[in-house]
This record gives structure tokens, C-alpha cells and sequence, in this order.
């Protein structure tokens, strides 16, 4: 596979050519300075890449002729979401990277009591975290995007939320082993399979849970475990329980 990767959504595709245009072309053009006849790797961000080649310069677009579709699997088969409180600074920008390197399927950026940050109005924070996504799905070869979904309430995230739903808290929490061993008996009850296909991970905000929403979590039937008997950043938190479940139920260790 080529060094450079580039992304192009589903609509610029045809079954022999695809375009790339925006931000992802003038890298192409002004900074990697690559020519016609340069082969890349392009990917639609639906899970489809393909070995390309630079047939021509159209305007500030660049047009490629696929070759080869590559058939290898790089996606995990668990469908992850990571719900994750806001946090201050550019630590929630690290947590976005580092979760979709993990192979996580959506973030979901979540407001609680103990928030003590507010969303900034408009849709450019949204459009820096869809950036930051699209460039750790590039360096860690996935070919899905990760879906950044736009920051949500408490009190309505928890009416829709399916399960299994694990809420990591510090409070009335069994460690996270024995809710991973209940999640396989009931799932064996119903598959009879040892695996899930889905999992909502929530993780809170730096000033924790308050009683209500944990009696919220459990009135919703939400698993609440612990990751052990230390104190977590909210950030090291959401990483760790994602690699712990990847581990568990994904492909992290194949």
C-alpha cells in the first residue's frame, strides 16, 4: 500500500475514478507536491480503499483512476460508542484521537451536572472534532470514519440509550470483570455465542456523577463498573475503558 492515504467521500466515487477535492487536494497538491502518474490509497470512509493513480489536475480537484480494491479487514467487528463528558482544554480533542485509533464507532460528546464546560455555540467545535477524526482514521489505516455526533444532554441521553450500557463510576461500582462476565451470560442467553456486536461506553466529566444520574444509570438497567482503585483523569478513563473492551469483545489483541 502507498505512504499517502487520502479521503474522498462516497459521492466522488465511480466504479473506475474517483475525485478529491477540498482540504484533502491542495495536501495533495501544494504540500506533498505529487504529480500524475503518483500512485496513493483513497478511501470513501464506508469501510472501501483502493489503490489509485493521479490521472489529472481539473481546477483546484484532483482526479484518480482506481486500480485494486483492497479486501483485507482492518475494522473491528464490535461497534463501539464512546459517550464521554465534556472535558476543558484540548483534552477532549485527544480523547477523539486516541478513541478512533482504537476503532471506536461513534463519540458522543455528553453534558452532565458536574460538567464545567459548555458546548460553544455554532458548528465549528464539531467541525475541528470531525478534522481531528478524519486524521486519526488516516495515520491508523482505518477505512471507516468515525461518526462525531453533537454534544447531548444527560437526562436525554439516558431515555434512548439501548443496552449493554456500561457507565464507569467511582461510586456503587462493581469491578468491570464481573459486569463483563454477566454481559457474556445474558448474551449467551440470547445468541448463544460468546460475543456482542455493539456496546455504549459512557464515561463522566471531570467533576464525576452526581446520586441522580447514577440512579438514573440504574433504573435504565446501565451496567456501572469501576476501572480499579485508583482515581482516573476523565480522559485516561474513557481511553482505558475503550482498549479494555476492544480487548475484551474486539480485535485488539489479533
Amino acid at each position: 500500500m502507498p505512504g499517502h492515504r487520502f479521503f474522498s467521500s462516497s459521492e466522488n466515487f465511480t466504479s473506475s475514478n474517483a475525485v478529491i477535492s477540498g482540504d484533502e487536494a491542495h495536501h495533495l497538491r501544494k504540500v506533498l507536491r505529487l504529480n500524475i502518474g503518483d500512485k496513493v490509497s483513497i478511501f470513501n470512509g464506508l469501510g472501501d480503499e483502493w489503490l489509485a493513480v493521479i490521472d489529472e489536475f481539473i481546477g483546484q480537484n484532483v482526479k484518480l483512476s482506481l486500480e485494486e480494491k483492497f479486501v483485507d479487514n482492518v475494522e473491528s467487528v464490535l461497534e463501539i460508542t464512546l459517550t464521554q463528558g465534556l472535558i476543558k482544554g484540548d483534552k477532549f480533542d485527544w480523547v477523539i484521537q486516541k478513541a478512533v485509533e482504537l476503532g471506536v464507532s461513534k463519540i458522543q460528546p455528553l453534558i452532565t451536572e458536574h460538567t464545567d464546560i459548555q458546548p460553544t455555540k455554532g458548528e465549528k467545535r464539531l467541525e475541528r472534532w470531525q478534522r481531528i477524526a478524519l486524521e486519526a482514521t488516516k495515520q491508523s489505516k482505518r477505512r471507516k470514519l468515525t461518526e462525531i455526533l453533537s454534544p447531548i444532554k444527560w437526562s436525554d441521553l439516558v431515555k434512548n440509550l439501548s443496552t449493554p450500557t456500561i457507565v464507569f463510576a467511582e461510586i456503587n461500582a462493581k469491578p468491570l470483570n464481573q459486569i463483563i462476565n454477566h454481559i457474556k451470560l445474558e448474551n449467551d442467553s440470547i445468541n448463544s455465542i460468546n460475543s456482542i456486536n455493539s456496546i455504549n461506553l459512557i464515561v463522566g466529566s471531570e467533576g464525576g456523577w452526581t446520586t441522580k444520574e447514577l440512579k438514573e444509570a440504574g433504573l435504565a438497567n446501565f451496567y456501572l463498573a469501576s476501572l480499579g482503585k485508583r482515581i482516573l483523569r476523565a480522559e485516561t478513563a474513557g481511553i482505558t475503558a475503550v482498549a479494555l473492551i476492544q480487548y475484551l469483545f474486539g480485535d485488539l489483541t489479533n
